[in-house]
């Protein structure tokens, strides 16, 4: 039986076609493992990407905020200073009265 397989051009082409259809399969499955591996990584860094860009904005939101929590602070600051100063100076007024 061996024989007659091995000696038979056409069963040794078939055997050929399968062998490569075989190969073929299994290296389309490798592509296609490779192609979802990439496409998973390509998925994972945009939303490491993403992650940090929304950090970044939010730091930046804080640091905006604290601007102008500081700003609010230096005019009270100037205010109080303001209404110091002409408190003094009236209490200087009537010292010269």
């Amino acid at each position: 039986k061996r024989r007659i397989c091995d000696g038979s051009e056409e069963l040794r082409a078939l055997k050929d076609r399968l062998h490569m259809a075989k190969v073929n399969k299994e290296r389309a499955q490798q592509l296609l493992e490779i192609s979802t591996r990439d496409q998973h990584d390509r998925l994972r860094e945009q939303h490491i990407a993403e992650h940090m860009e929304n950090e970044r904005l939010q730091h930046v939101e804080l640091e905006h905020k604290l601007n102008i929590e500081k700003n609010k602070q230096r005019e009270r600051v100037k205010t109080i200073n303001q209404q110091q100063i002409a408190m003094k100076e009236a209490s200087r007024q009537d010292a010269m009265q």
